[in-house]
């Protein structure tokens, strides 16, 4: 009986570290990288492209906060393989922070993005330019420098 006792635990001693050194701990991908522009036109989509690299070789998934209360998260793709997504925002400054995410829930860091989509001044100077039409000869000096 003893014999069969010391055995049992001498075979544990031997198979519990080999068991547990095959199991490895998922490793998160790496911190993605934002390529695109940090400034645009208010209301026209903007692309950028978002890269991760999974220590594993797992698939990775983005997951995009564009800084407007709104979000996304992509499909898989291979682990290194950039994708590309766009939005459209209103005149103001954001913050786009992203994420990769691989198949096995291992999450990145945020990697952020600080842009800035100006206001279209092309609607303040429609009121100026209205009033020039309607009063061409109150402001001769600014329509000279102007080239109107």
């Amino acid at each position: 009986m003893r014999k069969k006792i010391f055995c049992i635990y001498l075979c544990m001693l031997l198979i519990i570290p080999l068991v547990s050194a095959t199991v490895s701990a998922n490793e998160p991908p790496s911190v993605p990288t934002i390529d695109g522009p940090t400034s645009g036109e208010a209301g026209v989509p903007q692309t950028y492209t978002f890269t991760s690299i999974d220590p594993e070789g797992d698939d990775i998934s983005y997951c995009v906060e564009w800084g407007c209360g709104e979000d996304i998260c992509s499909d898989f793709v291979p682990s290194g393989e950039p994708v590309s997504l766009s939005h459209t925002w209103a005149a103001g400054n954001y913050v786009i922070r992203a994420k990769a995410m691989d198949t096995g829930q291992a999450e990145s860091d945020w990697a952020e993005l600080e842009i800035t989509m100006p206001r279209n001044r092309l609607v303040a100077n429609l009121f100026f330019f209205r009033i020039l039409q309607h009063f061409p000869n109150a402001f001769p000096v600014l329509r000279y420098i102007l080239g109107l």
